[in-house]
């Protein structure tokens, strides 16, 4: 970890090695900085696939076999969380970490 200014105090600068790749209802799985369709900046070179812009389900499975490791930000996914293949879906995500790079996701509410 690196601190701005050399200070105790100072704010710690991260650099993030990860692709930062977002969900939404509305736009898919997007690279979270440019916002272009994020598969197609993967090693597998998979292409985006219209029905994950609408599919929760889609989505995660697009995600656990993309075979890239990378932070997840899942936009307005609460609602799915209710949904037992979900969230079965994201824990064996997370338990493959052995198997394949390890994947973080977070949930947003807006």
């Amino acid at each position: 970890m690196k601190t701005s200014g050399g200070g105790f105090n100072q704010t710690p600068q991260y650099k993030i090695t990860k692709p930062v790749l977002k969900w939404s209802v509305t736009s898919g799985i997007v690279d979270a900085a440019s916002g272009r369709p994020a598969f197609s900046l993967m090693a597998k070179d998979v292409v985006q696939n219209p029905e994950v812009e609408e599919n929760p389900k889609q989505a995660l499975r697009e995600i656990a076999n993309s075979g890239t490791s990378g932070i997840y930000i899942l936009l307005d996914f609460h609602p799915y969380l209710d949904d037992p293949f979900i969230t079965r879906t994201i824990k064996q995500i997370a338990q493959n970490y052995k198997k394949s790079p390890p994947s973080y996701f977070c949930e947003s509410g807006t």
